[in-house]
């Protein structure tokens, strides 16, 4: 089966998980995060996928606070990060997909024709 019929046998299951993330407010700014909660919802689906998630803050990276570009007051208290490792024999294969599980703010929601956090699909 090609990669588009696969997509699209699957197509219901992928916007159920889309709306779900949508559902999770995630927004960042300048002087925090609030991913906490959304690369909650990640990890778990990855380990559905039967992969080991691993969820992490930027604070917990040893030589984080040291480096000389860290600044202090960017809150990362609640900025988490999610990597996953797929069970297998080969460790010298090695693939990252890199994203951001973050938004920018939704600003006045009075201005929205639906709401940002509803997961509508359309």
């Amino acid at each position: 089966m090609d990669l588009i019929k696969k997509i699209e046998s699957r197509k219901s299951e992928l916007y159920e998980i889309l709306s779900n993330l949508i559902k999770i407010d995630s927004q960042s700014s300048c002087v925090g995060g609030s991913e906490k909660e959304i690369s909650k919802y990640i990890a778990k689906e990855i380990e559905k996928m039967g992969y080991l998630p691993d969820m992490y803050s930027p604070l917990d990276v040893e030589g984080m606070t040291e480096h000389p570009d860290f600044w202090p007051f960017h809150n990362l208290e609640n900025s988490y990060n999610v990597s996953a490792v797929i069970p297998g024999k080969d460790r010298t294969k090695r693939l990252m997909l890199a994203a951001h599980n973050d938004t920018v703010a939704v600003g006045d929601k009075s201005g929205w024709t639906v709401d940002p956090f509803g997961g509508e699909i359309k």
